[in-house]
């Protein structure tokens, strides 16, 4: 059911993908409207969703359980920023593509991925787990991730940390720690803006790659060598550790397996969606993305099979 799972997810990520594909190479869409879309997706469909996680999720853990969580996500981005640098050389990535393979190697797709395949796998109370782990994401991706994938050009600034995205995250994260609850038309408003991010990010993706010569998605060995890295060994570490500091208890095991759950997602859409707004090398960004989601039919199961297992 797991692998049947994540297949269903692929086939509903590459039909978006896809769309813009077509819409591109029909003349319907251009080359500028991903980068026209990308914003829109970063600055209203993303935060919406990241706040709608927090008002609709079932709330049965208690502020310790989160508290521990969120240890464990600042942990788990700590470990990856550190690693990137050797992984980078190990890896023997070109100095003008450092960042965007660095940026590829801690990010991932949580949202529109991690989500879903989470929720269907331990059930809907995990879901604030995943958007925990978004948080980091959040406060990461728009500022030092920036910087990453624009080549060095856009630096760390503090305007950075005002982003809407980690407004957005830390909004979510109050509002769930203070069981704050919103109206219910304002809830209802909030998830459906935030339904529209997942598959306009998936729509950049295809819109991006509608320029790009298909061979170049899959004769480039280095992203083969990143896939292995990030999405099998690091989450099996990730399981390895945990399981020998975190003693058997209540949630500990449904923490345990978020965790190294959400680590083996495949590369974060926003990779394309931020290369093409901030001058990086968008082309590999969306390779990178088609590669890593594809690969993920394969490695989201392996790593499920070891957590049942270890």
């Amino acid at each position: 059911m797991t692998t049947g799972f994540v297949l269903s997810r692929l086939i509903v990520v590459f039909v978006a993908m896809a769309a813009g594909f077509i819409a591109v190479k029909s003349h319907v869409l251009d080359q500028k409207t991903g980068t026209v879309l990308s914003r829109v997706i970063v600055y209203i469909f993303n935060p919406c969703m990241m706040l709608s996680s927090a008002l609709t999720s079932e709330r049965i853990f208690s502020n310790e359980d989160i508290y521990a969580f969120t240890g464990i996500a600042a942990a788990c981005y700590a470990f990856l920023i550190a690693t990137s640098f050797a992984v980078s050389k190990l890896l023997r990535v070109p100095k003008g593509q450092d960042g965007l393979y660095r940026f590829m190697y801690i990010f991932s797709n949580i949202g529109f991925f991690g989500l879903p395949v989470i929720s269907s796998l331990y059930g809907p109370q995990a879901t604030f787990l995943v958007a925990i782990f978004n948080i980091p994401f959040q406060l990461l991706t728009f500022t030092y991730g920036i910087t990453l994938v624009s080549g060095g050009r856009r630096k760390l600034q503090f305007k950075m940390f005002l982003h809407p995205m980690i407004l957005s995250s830390l909004l979510a994260y109050a509002l769930y720690l203070l069981r704050i609850d919103l109206p219910q038309p304002a809830i209802d408003a909030v998830a459906f803006l935030g339904q529209a991010g997942s598959p306009a990010a998936m729509l950049v993706v295809g819109i991006i790659l509608a320029g790009a010569p298909l061979k170049k998605v899959f004769a480039n060995p280095r992203l083969y060598g990143l896939i292995l890295v990030k999405m099998v060994l690091v989450p099996a570490l990730v399981l390895l550790v945990l399981r020998r500091i975190f003693p058997a208890g209540e949630n500990v095991e449904l923490i345990i397996s978020v965790a190294v759950t959400v680590m083996a997602m495949p590369i974060a859409a926003n990779t394309a969606i931020l290369s093409t707004q901030y001058g990086g090398d968008a082309e590999n960004a969306a390779c990178g993305v088609f590669l890593g989601t594809i690969s993920s039919a394969a490695t989201i199961p392996l790593l499920i099979w070891l957590i049942q297992t270890i």
